[in-house]
């Protein structure tokens, strides 16, 4: 018989995770589909208009969040290269950790169906950055929003397990862009897979997250990156 029909909200979805997701859950037959993006009626550093969005879309029963703020990633015209990384810490806290928060909160407030929140979470959200790879260091508010993402999943995914909402993360290794030359190839050679992630690689467990069959999956960040934290 058909399947029912899954509502998917797609947060972030001009970002290069956000576009592959949501063209992924475009192509799923089951899947209604909702996206959304910084824009006139929506931005994240406004905890009011995160609660204003939610409201108008109660019948949501997935939140897939890609929304968040990377210093080596051009997109991000909000961030403004020439400060320093404790200048800049406000804004990556305010868009990484804060926000998440409030879409979780006011999710479940909200949205009289909801049944999980997935988050995307960082390898170096584990671990620190490997330095040497980069023109400059990595950024120190990129990694420690990151780790607050890990506390968020767990606290959540401990809170609303009695509401039968899951808090999951998706821990994606080193997804092939732009990078140098000598990043791919130190990346690969340490990543037991021999190569880069490719976005179609995050779909399953993106997928999986929201369904039925990954119900009974909350407070984890699960890892895709080829192996590359295996050894």
């Amino acid at each position: 018989g058909n399947k029912k029909m899954r509502k998917v909200l797609v947060i972030g979805s001009n970002g290069l995770v956000g576009k592959g997701v949501s063209n992924f859950f475009e192509n799923t037959k089951d899947v209604e589909l909702t996206k959304i993006d910084f824009g006139e009626n929506f931005d994240l550093r406004n905890k009011q208009s995160i609660k204003t969005y939610l409201k108008s879309k109660s019948d949501i029963e997935y939140i897939v969040n890609c929304s968040g703020i990377n210093d080596h990633v051009d997109e991000n015209d909000s961030l403004d290269s020439t400060k320093t990384d404790l200048d800049n810490i406000d804004l990556f806290f305010d868009i990484n950790v804060k926000s998440v928060c409030c879409i979780i909160e006011y999710g479940k407030e909200n949205l009289n169906n909801l049944k999980g929140v997935i988050n995307f979470a960082s390898l170096y959200g584990i671990r620190s950055p490997f330095h040497p790879i980069y023109d400059k260091p990595k950024s120190l508010s990129y990694t420690i929003s990151k780790h607050a993402l890990e506390g968020i999943t767990k606290y959540y995914a401990a809170l609303y397990g009695k509401n039968n909402i899951t808090i999951n993360a998706v821990r994606i290794g080193g997804i092939e862009a732009n990078q140098s030359k000598k990043f791919k190839e130190w990346f690969t050679s340490r990543t037991p897979l021999g190569r880069m992630a490719d976005l179609k690689d995050l779909y399953g467990t993106i997928n999986l997250l929201c369904s039925e069959d990954g119900s009974y999956i909350t407070g984890q960040s699960i890892t895709v990156d080829g192996g590359y934290t295996s050894w």
